[in-house]
């Protein structure tokens, strides 16, 4: 018997709809904020979204209009760093290199 994965709940994706990325139900908005190299992302108790990247840059984004999407970034480092983190841990609401 060949070792074959079960077929997913939902009806298969047409082949004429290219990749899909999501399960059925969820949606992708842009944020209106322009950011690169990002690998780490965060969703904080508070509402806030916390975001390391691999430039060695750290970013907290806010929704300052109450429109769900994240539109403020304060970032903690504007110059890039070639010493980036591999990866970020969130401890009291702060963002931790690792």
């Amino acid at each position: 018997m060949p070792n074959k994965q079960p077929e997913p709940p939902f009806p298969p994706t047409p082949a004429e709809a290219g990749i899909t990325m999501l399960v059925p139900g969820f949606t992708v908005r842009e944020l209106p904020v322009k950011l690169t190299h990002l690998n780490n992302v965060e969703d904080a108790p508070d509402g806030r979204l916390l975001a390391g990247g691999c430039d060695g840059r750290f970013h907290v984004l806010r929704d300052t209009n109450g429109d769900g999407l994240k539109d403020k970034v304060n970032t903690s480092a504007p110059a890039t760093n070639e010493n980036y983190p591999l990866s970020m841990a969130v401890k009291d609401g702060a963002p931790t290199r690792c």
